[in-house]
């Protein structure tokens, strides 16, 4: 996937991410909050390659300080998890 649509996603998850609890107060991507997002929001099929590809993302966010960092490195590790089976709505 290209650079510029991570930015896009990175862009569109800091617009919602807050309205939505998948961000906390510090602009990190919360685990649980996301989790909870993914059983309430994807279909069944979808459900336990989207938590796989979180919990084993989890870490991408740490080391960086700044929000759009934290969501693009974990919004890439997502990508990269499985590239055949990433979809972003």
């Amino acid at each position: 996937m290209e650079r510029f649509t991570f930015v896009i996603l990175v862009l569109f998850l800091k617009l919602l991410g807050p309205s939505d609890g998948a961000l906390t107060k510090k602009g990190e991507i919360s685990l649980s909050k996301t989790t909870a997002q993914i059983d309430a929001m994807l279909p069944n099929e979808m459900k336990a390659f989207a938590k796989e590809a979180m919990t084993a993302c989890k870490d991408a966010q740490a080391g960086y300080k700044e929000t759009c960092d934290k969501i693009y490195y974990s919004v890439k590790c997502v990508a990269e998890f499985n590239k055949d089976a990433f979809l972003f709505p």
